[in-house]
């Protein structure tokens, strides 16, 4: 599937709130949104949504093993 180029204008905080997040998982500001779109609106977009829901996953394991430590 060919990709279309968009231009947008976030807000300062927005901006800040995407900021934090690439930095965090390494991922360029285009593929953050391009994820973000695809878990929001609910369709799969070149891969979109993978990487977010294998951390949520990796998470929800987490969060079990330390209730089951009691924590």
């Amino acid at each position: 599937m060919a990709k279309q180029q968009i231009t947008t204008r976030v807000p300062d905080e927005g901006l800040i709130r995407l900021n934090a997040p690439a930095e965090q998982t390494g991922m360029n500001q285009s593929r953050l949104v391009v994820e973000a779109l695809s878990l929001y609106l609910g369709v799969e977009v070149e891969g979109g949504g993978d990487r977010l829901t294998k951390v949520e996953q990796q998470v929800k394991q987490v969060q079990q093993k330390l209730k089951l430590l009691g924590n």
